[in-house]
């Protein structure tokens, strides 16, 4: 049996005698061995009991080491602790560091390429037409005359040009530049989309735009061929006319109707004051009799 004094030296018990309790010491032993290489030793410590034995009060010896020397233990087991856990902390603290710095290279990256996605947007589509992915034309233009949009088309893609490249000059920086929209058989510019929901979607976002326009200024009662030049109620149907999926806003339609009143009510006004004259001048005339 192992007792220990408050010192927190270790005794092994030999025999009791009264109050009287003969020990034998723990004695230290540190066994060194060389390495398989010859260049190198360990050591091994252990503990054995004495030769000889001493003897010492029953009371002075206790089941484990005193407090104090517990706490000293325990002092160094936190401080080995928080030095693995400080070590850890640090290999986390790089790898989080790590991280970040891949995360932003990436999300630059991302970004680098869909600005260059879309600055270089013909390149995509005429890499998915050489790939033989169908794609959907569209040309929309500012009229030059109201300044509204004209009315959508979709292009013929026979005679269209595409990809229309400007050289440029290396020895002066001129840098080579492309046509961001190509040109159609007519010479108008136009642009791919990659479904017809997404064609269709322009064409609406575009219409709703001119139908804002046409209610800061509404124009009604215009002849057809004005339809190009000036943004009327005419010029909204051929929008529909020429796309049917649109409907003219129910607020313009009234609008409309409104004004078709007022003009055909300004009609019968004119009518019946023209009316009105015509009877003044078919009425016979009263002569006077001439005492």
């Amino acid at each position: 049996m192992i007792k220990f004094d408050k010192t927190g030296a270790a005794f092994e018990i030999d025999h009791e005698v009264g109050d009287t309790t003969y020990v034998r010491p723990m004695i230290k032993i540190v066994t060194q061995s060389a390495s398989y290489h010859g260049d190198d030793y360990s050591e091994k410590t252990d503990f054995e009991p004495a030769d000889f034995m001493v003897a010492r009060n029953a009371t002075e010896l206790f089941e484990a080491p005193p407090v104090e020397l517990i706490d000293d233990e325990i002092l160094a087991k936190r401080q080995e602790l928080h030095s693995f856990v400080s070590g850890a902390k640090q290999q986390k603290d790089a790898a989080n560091a790590a991280r970040l710095k891949a995360e932003r290279q990436l999300s630059q990256a991302q970004k680098n390429l869909e600005d260059w996605t879309a600055k270089h947007s013909v390149m995509t589509d005429l890499g998915k037409l050489l790939d033989g992915v169908v794609l959907y034309p569209l040309s929309v233009s500012e009229n030059v005359y109201h300044k509204a949009r004209n009315i959508p088309r979709i292009p013929e893609m026979r005679g269209a040009k595409y990809l229309t490249i400007r050289s440029g000059n290396f020895e002066t920086g001129q840098k080579w530049t492309c046509e961001s929209n190509s040109r159609d058989n007519y010479g108008s510019p136009f642009r791919f989309f990659d479904t017809e929901e997404e064609r269709s979607a322009v064409v609406a976002q575009e219409f709703d735009e001119t139908c804002d326009q046409f209610r800061k200024k509404p124009a009604f009662q215009m002849p057809t061929w004005t339809a190009e030049t000036r943004l009327s109620y005419t010029t909204l149907k051929k929008w529909v006319q020429a796309h049917p999926s649109l409907s003219v806003p129910s607020d313009i339609v009234a609008m409309n109707a409104k004004s078709d009143a007022q003009v055909a009510q300004k009609e019968r006004d004119q009518l019946a004051a023209k009316l009105a004259e015509l009877d003044g001048a078919t009425q016979p005339h009263t002569s006077e009799t001439v005492q």
